[in-house]
């Protein structure tokens, strides 16, 4: 069970939902509302001044960071991969510096894991040799390698190409196979209409709506949803 709540006072006012495992939430709301900082709290990228947010029914900020991001493990927008190492040393690198395993055993993992993403033939290329669609497949497998409970994405088609943006999405519905919670920021309506099993609104640092998917797209009553998808669909 993953669960965030979280009451603040400050840039984030009142914001509160719980979610199950294995089910993919997406957060979307126009820039500036404060949905990236949410999920960099989570991840304790960003220090918490009120509320909490729990995991497994504890506060996260009683969880050292490394414990904690070997179950909720995120992909950000710039794929922040080491440009000195290839996408098999990026996949390969947390599997030995954080999980302590073997050379080997992390190497077969890490093969496994990108040939998942559909980049098996692209191991021993470094990050300069790679299109963005292609960089952030290797940062989704970097994640998926760890076997997270969680993992967070943060508007991770927002630097890509337009072209390049399916091959990335496709990758995440396959993911929705998999025994992992996603919470994905994104303004990839699409993506969340077809895969979603809930969406998440958030305005001025206020969830103002959190629903199932149909209800969203065909029943909002709220003006400022209506707003949004008037501009965005």
């Amino acid at each position: 069970m993953f669960i965030y709540v979280s009451n603040y006072s400050g840039n984030f006012n009142i914001i509160e939902f719980r979610h199950k495992k294995s089910r993919i939430i997406v957060v979307c709301n126009p820039s500036g509302s404060g949905k990236s900082t949410m999920i960099r709290c989570i991840n304790r990228l960003e220090e918490i001044d009120e509320g909490k947010i729990l995991f497994h029914g504890k506060d996260i900020r009683e969880i050292k960071p490394i414990e904690l991001r070997k179950k909720i493990g995120m992909v950000f927008q710039h794929f922040n991969l080491f440009p000195h190492l290839t996408a098999l040393e990026n996949v390969m690198l947390p599997l030995v510096k954080v999980q302590k395993k073997k050379k080997r055993e992390a190497e077969k993992i890490a093969v496994e894991t990108l040939e998942r993403v559909r980049m098996g033939d692209q191991l021993h290329k470094y990050p300069s040799e790679l299109s963005g669609g292609q960089k952030q497949r290797v940062a989704i497998a970097r994640v998926l390698a760890m076997k997270p409970e969680v993992m967070l994405f943060d508007e991770p088609t927002s630097a890509l190409d337009p072209e390049m943006v399916n091959e990335v999405l496709d990758v995440m519905k396959g993911l929705a196979k998999e025994d992992i919670t996603i919470l994905c920021v994104t303004h990839e309506m699409g993506f969340a209409r077809e895969v979603a099993d809930r969406i998440i609104f958030m305005d001025n640092g206020k969830i103002v709506e959190n629903t199932d998917v149909e209800t969203f797209f065909k029943h909002a009553e709220n003006p400022r949803i209506k707003e949004f998808l008037s501009k965005i669909m």
